[in-house]
């Protein structure tokens, strides 16, 4: 039977969703009104058959105890591998792979986002598990979402002949983010939002990171080596500060001759705005109000969202939250 190792990304301050989100209580780790956090709710999902070993968490050194305290608090055991400062996910998802080969180095990891909102539990597996043979052949997949609309706000795939008799198809190409008239002729030709999640050997995943990423790999590996391991923790070293900081998907999914993809019709949304938060999460009315310590009255307005958290205030029209990230960073 193949099993997966899940190696579960927790970095990131998910400015866009400010002031609930900061360094030290990060998006993933924020339940949005819902009994459990985004971080525990993928855990759950990462539990039983194919996920028969402990994932391994990757996250701040700061978000060490949180990490812990939420993933005991729902019952699973992890593997903590705590960095001393984020360095965008390829310097983290090889981290994480890299410990996981130590239990099994032949073995399947699966590289998934801590903050993603998947309510289809049933149709996640079994998207996974269809993928499952091909990487076992030497592929490293990309999971493909079926796109709701041509938003200019996700990296798209375009697939490209069939491995086999599928599911698995060859990446045609990657294109990052594109404007809203190209998305459109995008989606005419067939292209999916790339989710950021993806499955692969460990073999074939450190052999093409020392082909496609050779200096991240390189500042990783010096990392764990002068890191230390405590208990569950593992704490990496300070040389995983000279790691670029670049995305795996661009370091080595789009360079390698080796990535394929599975189309993914489950549900799926990265949660990357207010505004999707209150699409994912709202009760469909035009004001969306998550309160903090405040009474929080609205009246006369509509089209809007409202977030109070301590002394902090969000007040933005719907469709416009994406632009927080850029507002916070002049401030």
């Amino acid at each position: 039977m193949l099993t997966v190792t899940p190696v579960v990304l927790c970095g990131g301050a998910g400015r866009r969703l400010w002031p609930l989100s900061t360094q030290d209580r990060p998006k993933p780790f924020l339940s949005f009104g819902q009994d459990t956090s985004l971080f525990q709710r993928t855990l759950l999902r990462l539990s039983g058959n194919p996920f028969e070993e402990r994932p391994v968490v990757v996250a701040h050194q700061r978000n060490a105890d949180l990490a812990a305290t939420q993933a005991r608090a729902i019952g699973v055991e992890i593997t903590l591998v705590l960095e001393p400062e984020g360095r965008e996910t390829c310097a983290a998802a090889l981290a994480g792979i890299l410990v996981a080969a130590q239990r099994r180095p032949d073995g399947l990891v699966g590289i998934f986002a801590a903050d993603h909102n998947i309510p289809d539990q049933a149709g996640f597996v079994a998207t996974l598990a269809s993928g499952l043979q091909s990487a076992s052949d030497g592929y490293l997949l990309t999971f493909g979402i079926a796109p709701r609309h041509a938003s200019p706000d996700f990296g798209y795939i375009l697939p490209g002949q069939m491995i086999g008799a599928g599911p698995a198809r060859r990446v045609a190409s990657f294109i990052e983010k594109p404007d809203s008239a190209r998305a459109v002729v995008l989606l005419e030709r067939g292209a999916r939002w790339n989710s950021g999640n993806f499955l692969g050997s460990i073999p074939v995943w450190l052999t093409e990171a020392s082909t496609h990423a050779v200096s991240v790999l390189a500042a990783v590996e010096r990392a764990l080596r002068e890191g230390r391991a405590d208990g569950g923790r593992v704490f990496l070293g300070d040389t995983f500060c000279e790691a670029p900081a670049t995305a795996v998907d661009r370091a080595i999914m789009e360079r390698s001759n080796k990535v394929a993809m599975i189309a993914a019709d489950h549900a799926w949304s990265d949660l990357g705005s207010w505004d999707e938060i209150a699409r994912q999460f709202g009760d469909g009315s035009d004001i969306f109000v998550l309160p903090g310590d405040l009474e929080v009255v609205v009246a006369g307005l509509e089209d809007v969202v409202v977030v109070v958290d301590g002394k902090r205030l969000l007040v933005t029209r719907k469709g416009q939250s994406a632009t927080l990230k850029g507002i916070l960073a002049r401030k």
